[in-house]
């Protein structure tokens, strides 16, 4: 009787600190700019081209400090346009399913070409994906 009640102390008392140690979950964090398809870099890493989903993995200091500091962040479109985020607070208690708007600088020269360039990235997608569909059905 006596090993058991041990036991029973014991054993969960060793999986939660076995669970503290290797607890995880991730942040998905889906990144937009305005206008779309710039390139998205942190910490000067090219990370793509918006809209893309980046995943950031939490630990359990994270979950308990209830946020997570992205650093260095910023955005540059075609034009040559940036807007920089030093640092992004992302707030866990909304979830672990986010989204960040970076937002074009009205001040810079050549918002026009920004806005051209993502139009003709969408229309080419566009036509992608009605081709595929028609090759699809073809094959039905």
């Amino acid at each position: 009787m006596k090993i058991i009640k041990i036991s029973t102390i014991l054993i969960p008392i060793l999986f939660s600190l076995v669970g503290c140690n290797t607890h995880e979950t991730t942040l998905h964090l889906k990144c937009y700019s305005v206008p779309s398809e710039a390139t998205l870099y942190q910490e000067n890493q090219n990370m793509g081209t918006t809209p893309l989903y980046l995943a950031y993995p939490l630990s359990i200091v994270d979950i308990k400090k209830g946020y997570l500091v992205i650093n260095k962040m910023h955005v540059r479109w075609i034009s040559g346009a940036t807007t920089t985020n030093k640092n992004i607070r992302i707030d866990l208690s909304k979830g672990y399913f986010q989204k960040v708007i970076f937002i074009r600088p009205n001040n810079i020269k050549g918002i026009e070409e920004d806005e051209y360039y993502a139009l003709e990235i969408e229309k080419t997608k566009m036509k992608l994906i009605n081709s595929n569909n028609s090759l699809f059905i073809s094959f039905r």
